[in-house]
């Protein structure tokens, strides 16, 4: 408890400490107006000129459902704002304590992937879709300079998505509100965020007969009964992130004259940069069903209580983390030719069912290296080691080298190996858990990874291989209880993303390969595929442009996860395949000025080759349907 005192004393004493300092250099700042520029998650990428611009091109603007953002290959349930999973192998492995990690994640704000806006000017961008069944997505974003340290963001998110079938609507609403200062030459700086998501979405457990659908009985959808007739989950994620940097070498101000600011020369050496991140999360899970002898539940453990079902739970962290590296104001890791860094992190969880609540401590210290050598070689390394509670003696151990064909100004391509060990104890999910239909007590084993990457970039094309070697496993198995498979097996894949371009033409391609050597423990398709063909044509001296496309999915079948509604979970099943169907979207977007404009046929081929097109084993896609939508941004 004295180490986590120091952790939160901190937190505090150095801002006090940096208030005292007098800077009067310039920020360095984007000098474009025109442009919107962000940083992501942390100080880091500020302090080190990671800007990237705000995306204000007219392609991809139709796809606005999250999970077609973030990756392209997702088994979900049918409608935005429900649980998906990802159909391509990736695991989220993370030095210290985690309790699950929920399908429903990527419908939430999570602190450690929020975007910081950098405007010169006050910064909107409204984003608004409509679709048939009452179904709206909206999008807010306002960020701007306050004073000339101080800027304020907000971001706030809704979807609404009834559905056309019974029991899967979804209402999810996220809100991030971000904060930044930074003092006049950037020696300190401090970063914060409150994130704010509440996600409620309706339980069916699937349509009851795939029959009807398959042999589409029925065009009314509404009339296919749900499995599960009362049921509904309800997810609260709130949270507090501070992140803040000091350069403990003073950073010597430029010498102002009467046109130009001439900047002072630089120090030869300097202490490096101290750091310090603060991270409060509290999560709670409640579902509820006031059927709980619904023959849904007959495979799975009786219930306790047979009249009605709400099982809740939570988890609360407290997390800081110290740190220190030898980076100088003006350095970059890229051109640095020995760049190091070292940190420790305190944890504190505390979990909490019906039943009963435990709390674990963790410490983490953990560092790294990397070397650049002939202007075009470098080699990265990182370590991180547990100790404390549940996961001590966990350990991650990462290395990575990349190597430009030819020098980093002049090359012919990026080529980057990578190759990392971990073991780590499995999510407490799946050590306990206490509900009324599922219940369990474990001890399992730690879990070993390893996994190699080589992945090649050049310009438009991205094409790699990667392997994972799996011991000890644990997975959800068909009763949707957790299981261990001590023996190691293997996962293959084989990825390649070019963008090609013919004339006013451009097309995209997307290709994915996966095998693995146990395909009782792991489903996964063997193929996953995208094919997007666009043409753009400027319009009225180039006042508008207008860009018709077609835009097409692909994954062959196999044996999906079945998806649980009282875990938020998906699970082992060997009694149903989907996919071998084409999904195809026809569009076109318009942009006029800074209004980007779209109109949207999805699922434009449904039902023409048959009605085998379900988005989880029991959950039908959508048919069908039109989808009109507006971004309108403004930043001047």
């Amino acid at each position: 408890m004295r180490f986590y005192t120091l952790f939160l004393s901190g937190c505090f004493l150095l801002p006090a400490f940096l208030a005292a300092q007098n800077t009067n250099d310039s920020i360095a700042e984007p000098v474009d107006s025109t442009h919107v520029y962000y940083y992501l998650s942390n100080t880091d990428s500020l302090t080190l000129d990671k800007l990237h611009h705000v995306d204000t091109m007219l392609q991809g603007v139709q796809n606005y459902d999250p999970i077609y953002r973030q990756s392209r290959f997702y088994e979900n349930l049918g409608n935005v704002g429900l649980p998906a999973k990802n159909m391509i192998f990736n695991p989220t492995i993370n030095p210290g304590f985690t309790f699950s990690s929920s399908s429903s994640h990527i419908y939430l704000y999570d602190p450690s992937q929020l975007k910081y806006y950098r405007p010169l000017k006050p910064y909107t961008d409204l984003y608004y879709v409509m679709g048939p069944e009452k179904e709206q997505y909206f999008r807010g974003v306002h960020s701007q300079r306050i004073s000339r340290n101080f800027t304020f963001g907000i971001d706030f998110r809704f979807i609404f998505s009834p559905g056309i079938y019974e029991r899967r609507k979804a209402d999810d609403k996220n809100l991030n509100i971000t904060g930044q200062y930074f003092t006049n030459n950037k020696r300190y700086g401090i970063i914060g965020a409150y994130v704010h998501n509440k996600n409620k979405f309706e339980e069916s457990g699937g349509i009851k007969y795939d029959s009807l659908f398959t042999q589409n009985l029925e065009d009314d959808r509404r009339i296919y009964l749900p499995r599960l007739e009362d049921a509904e989950n309800t997810i609260k994620w709130s949270s507090v992130y501070l992140d803040q940097y000091f350069f403990i070498s003073p950073i010597k101000k430029t010498v102002n004259d009467t046109l130009d600011s001439i900047p002072a020369p630089e120090r030869k050496f300097h202490l490096g940069k101290l750091s310090h991140t603060f991270k409060w999360s509290r999560q709670q899970f409640a579902y509820r069903d006031n059927n709980p002898l619904s023959d849904f539940y007959t495979p799975h453990d009786p219930p306790l209580d047979s009249t009605s079902t709400m099982d809740s739970l939570f988890v609360t962290k407290l997390e800081n983390h110290v740190g220190w590296s030898n980076l100088g104001p003006k350095d970059q890791p890229e051109d640095k030719a020995v760049y190091v860094h070292f940190g420790i992190k305190h944890q504190i969880t505390k979990v909490g069912d019906t039943l009963k609540d435990r709390t674990f401590h963790q410490l983490i210290p953990g560092g790294g290296f990397s070397i650049f050598l002939l202007k075009s070689f470098r080699l990265n390394f990182d370590l991180n080691i547990v100790t404390g509670d549940y996961n001590g003696g966990d350990f991650d151990a990462r290395a990575q080298i990349k190597q430009f064909l030819g020098t980093r100004d002049r090359n012919l391509g990026l080529i980057t190996l990578e190759a990392s060990l971990t073991q780590r104890m499995p999510d407490w999910f799946f050590q306990q858990y206490n509900g009324n239909n599922l219940r369990w007590e474990n001890s399992f084993a730690r879990q070993e990874y390893i996994i190699g990457k080589v992945n090649y970039r050049y310009k438009n094309l991205k094409a790699g291989a990667r392997l994972y070697q799996l011991k000890n496993y644990v997975y959800l198995d068909s009763l949707a209880h957790p299981r261990q498979h001590g023996p190691s097996f293997s996962i293959f894949q084989l990825f390649i993303d070019k963008a090609f371009n013919f004339g006013k033409f451009t097309t995209d391609l997307s290709l994915n390969f996966q095998q693995t050597s146990n395909n009782k423990i792991i489903h996964l398709p063997d193929f996953a595929g995208l094919f997007n063909i666009y043409w753009t044509k400027s319009l009225f001296r180039s006042a508008a442009i207008i860009q018709p496309g077609i835009g097409v999915r692909y994954h062959t079948a196999y044996l999906a996860d079945a998806y649980m509604p009282a875990l938020r979970s998906f699970h082992n099943q060997s009694d149903t395949e989907i996919g071998n169907f084409f999904v195809a979207d026809a569009y076109i977007n318009v942009k006029i000025k800074r209004v980007r404009l779209f109109l949207k046929y999805a699922h434009g081929n449904a039902g023409l080759t048959g009605y085998n097109y379900f988005g989880a084993p029991h959950y039908p896609l959508k048919d069908a349907r039109i989808y009109f939508g507006l971004s309108w941004m403004f930043y001047d």
